[in-house]
């Protein structure tokens, strides 16, 4: 088996994110992550994206009204019928956009922690 390269914590949520080719005309399209870390993301695109491909990326988190918007690299890809499954490499994010992220990942894992305390709590 190949060896873990993440060095964060993935996070298996859902969070609203648009996405755009670099050097398209802005068109974005909407998907949801389907994990999100400090360093980068998943996402089941429709367009058949290439690796090593620039994406810009708007991250909108739940409680916040602007959205995060990033580049990112394209650095794993697996077609999933007619999607493609890719991991993004967040690229030259600012430390305002950094902080912005990781603000908005702890409450993520807040979240998460306080849906899986109600679970236990009925069962």
């Amino acid at each position: 088996m190949g060896e873990e390269k993440r060095s964060s914590i993935r996070w298996k949520t859902k969070i609203r994110v648009a996405y755009s080719l670099a050097g398209a005309d802005e068109f974005y399209k909407e998907v949801f992550t389907e994990d999100i870390s400090e360093k980068g993301l998943q996402i089941l695109a429709a367009d058949k994206l290439k690796l090593k491909q620039a994406v810009k990326l708007k991250l909108e988190f739940v409680y916040d009204s602007v959205p995060i918007t990033v580049m990112g690299t394209v650095v794993y890809l697996k077609e999933q019928g007619n999607r493609c499954r890719a991991g993004l490499e967040f690229t030259n994010m600012d430390a305002f956009q950094s902080h912005r992220l990781k603000r908005g990942l702890e409450r993520v894992r807040q979240e998460l922690k306080d849906e899986a305390g109600e679970r236990d709590a009925r069962q």
